[in-house]
């Protein structure tokens, strides 16, 4: 019999690691670097306010030659129950900017845009609220 194969842990590139330390720094205590994964992973929780539990979990794992010719894998979790999130329509918005910045690390760009993309669903949703309770207050109790 062979002796199982170890899976071999792929080093980020200096680039990667530059991209990865920028993302730390950015988004801190709800960013997690997982080190024990075959290829360089990590994931963020992205909040819409300060002070608020992460409403979305960003997973991005990085092929061997990104940026150069392939783009990481991003995957998007919802963590609250609260709202209904079309996690399909941001990962089409993360893959557009994958494409448009083929060759360069845009990572930090995509993470930024779907902090973007949940502020604006907060508000969204917010506005959509707003005439019902103008209905709730126009309403003559006497009636």
């Amino acid at each position: 019999k062979e002796p199982p194969q170890e899976s071999v842990i792929m080093p980020l590139t200096d680039e990667q690691q530059m991209e990865v330390d920028m993302i730390s720094a950015m988004y801190g205590d709800t960013f997690e670097l997982k080190e024990d994964k075959e290829l360089p992973m990590y994931i963020v929780g992205i909040v819409t306010t300060p002070n608020e539990p992460p409403e979305l979990l960003v997973e991005v794992t990085y092929p061997p030659n990104y940026p150069d010719e392939s783009p990481p894998k991003v995957k998007g979790e919802q963590l609250s129950s609260d709202r209904r999130l079309r996690i399909d329509k941001l990962i089409d918005k993360i893959k557009t900017v994958c494409e448009e910045n083929a060759g360069t690390l845009y990572i930090t760009m995509c993470i930024q845009r779907v902090q973007e993309w949940l502020i604006q669903q907060d508000e969204e949703a917010a506005a959509a609220a707003k005439p019902k309770e103008e209905e709730k207050d126009s309403i003559d109790p006497t009636i």
